[in-house]
């Protein structure tokens, strides 16, 4: 039998606040699928804006989107922490969230360095946002679990990802010189890839798995 003991069902935000991120990242999805068309084999090169559109697409668009969405719901159920105006904060992440998507791929198109500047803004802005605000939350907990002590390191590399991310976008739009940009990059991916995206999947396994 499945253990709900770790669970707060009754903390669940409404389902909106989760469905309308899902359904970006849905959409962006499809987009997604559609770049692999139009780029075909240019997405197998690395270095090509085929593939750097599509990378994002799928981690911005798609998996950050799902993400953010399965932390509205899964901090309150499984953490037992407490987000006050969770459609609110929702509202306040998901629209600046995809203007700024949008923006850093036009700006992957053009090399426009006021698009990347735009990107920088929003997504800088609406991530250090969101992290902070659920960071906040967790740190106050008095006692953690296996599942909240991973979100919460999963969420400080989200900050790293996004502060590492923002020279990057800084570099492309002629704000620094990138001096370090081949060495912040790979941090930015590795920092994204093993401490947000890894590291979040495993910390909500923990509880979940045994609904699976």
């Amino acid at each position: 039998m499945f253990n709900q003991s770790g669970l707060s069902l009754d903390q669940a935000p409404p389902i909106e606040v989760v469905f309308r991120l899902f359904l970006i990242g849905s959409v962006f999805g499809i987009f997604a699928g559609i770049s692999m068309l139009y780029w075909q084999d240019d997405i197998l090169n690395p270095a090509t804006t085929g593939a750097i559109i599509l990378t994002h697409l799928l981690t911005l668009g798609v998996m950050l989107s799902f993400m953010l969405g399965a932390l509205f719901q899964m901090l309150p159920v499984i953490a037992g922490v407490t987000l006050t105006s969770p459609t609110k904060k929702s509202n306040l992440v998901t629209y600046p969230l995809i203007i700024g998507i949008i923006s850093l791929l036009l700006a992957f198109v053009t090399s426009s360095s006021w698009l990347f500047g735009l990107a920088s803004i929003l997504l800088g802005v609406v991530l250090i946002y969101a992290s902070m605000m659920m960071l906040s939350q967790l740190i106050k907990l008095p006692n953690h679990s296996a599942s909240s002590r991973g979100m919460l390191v999963a969420l400080l590399s989200l900050l790293i990802v996004t502060l590492l991310a923002l020279y990057l976008t800084g570099t492309l739009g002629g704000i620094f010189d990138g001096t370090y940009y081949t060495e912040v990059k790979k941090a930015h991916y590795s920092f994204g890839l093993f401490g947000w995206i890894s590291l979040l999947i495993i910390s909500i396994s923990f509880q979940t798995i045994e609904m699976f």
